[in-house]
């Protein structure tokens, strides 16, 4: 039992309003109690540069009676005067700190993303702890690897992309970029801070207008990275905000015997033997 979920990362871009919507249906899921009413305390935080610039909090009252299509949101307008992106971090706690929660696995949603005379769009979040790909691959290999496999960059029809990396930690993370000709770019994202690397210097890299590849992700701890497809002089008309995703250990084939196995064992399972 616990008394927390896990939090939320939410990536905040500069030039764009944000709102972000909690279902509260997903909290009562995960409540061992339903019928009781509990007060959930919902506190963000908008962090640039190891600041935190803006705090926020809502009391909610939840129980098995509310209407299951009912939200929370909260709203933050675009700052136009940074020099870096910032994110939104999220803690969902029990009020009174009692142990309501079978288990602590964060909600998943998504933000939406608006600004005048733009495109509006959304995104997901992301768990700042307790992702079991994440913990599996560091355990195994030593270190973070994340990849994305749909770059298209075309310098001739203004067609940008670009990383945007949130180290939501307290120690800084060195991170290398390689393409798929092991070019590769090095870039430090402080604490609590978010960085940006434009993916089109790959394509000046190999001297081309137009490059399709994909690129992978080396970093010395975790870090919560998205792809966002932008007009290339512009980064803040963006058409298209996309999580990465780590690479994963898990085995990809079985054997024949191992296959078998499967088939009978899930046969007998329709058959209700067992």
């Amino acid at each position: 039992m616990y008394h927390y979920l896990l939090p939320l990362i939410i990536a905040f871009p500069k030039g764009y309003d944000v709102c972000v919507t909690f279902p509260l249906n997903q909290i009562i899921d995960r409540m061992a109690d339903k019928e009781n009413d509990e007060e959930i305390l919902i506190n963000c935080k908008l962090i640039n540069d190891g600041q935190i610039l803006i705090n926020k909090e809502k009391i909610i009252l939840v129980n098995n009676k509310i209407d299951k299509r009912k939200t929370e949101s909260f709203f933050f307008n675009k700052i136009d005067d940074l020099t870096n992106p910032s994110y939104l971090e999220f803690d969902i706690i029990s009020k009174k700190k009692k142990l309501i929660f079978k288990d602590n696995i964060g909600l998943s949603f998504y933000s939406i993303y608006s600004s005048q005379n733009k495109k509006t769009f959304f995104s997901d979040n992301a768990f700042k702890t307790g992702s079991p790909n994440v913990i599996y691959q560091i355990s195994k290999i030593k270190r973070f690897v994340d990849t994305y496999s749909a770059i298209n960059v075309d310098l001739k029809r203004s067609l940008g992309e670009t990383i945007f990396f949130i180290n939501p930690y307290k120690k800084k993370v060195i991170c290398k970029i390689k393409d798929d000709e092991l070019n590769n770019i090095t870039i430090v994202i402080p604490p609590e801070s978010v960085r940006e690397q434009k993916l089109d210097v790959f394509a000046k890299l190999k001297n081309i207008e137009h490059w399709m590849g994909h690129i992978q992700i080396y970093a010395t701890n975790r870090l919560i990275a998205f792809n966002y497809k932008h007009q290339l002089e512009n980064k803040e008309l963006i058409s298209d905000f996309e999580h990465l995703d780590p690479y994963r250990l898990e085995d990809t084939t079985v054997s024949l015997s191992e296959l078998a196995r499967i088939k009978v064992g899930n046969f007998i399972k329709s058959l209700k033997i067992l």
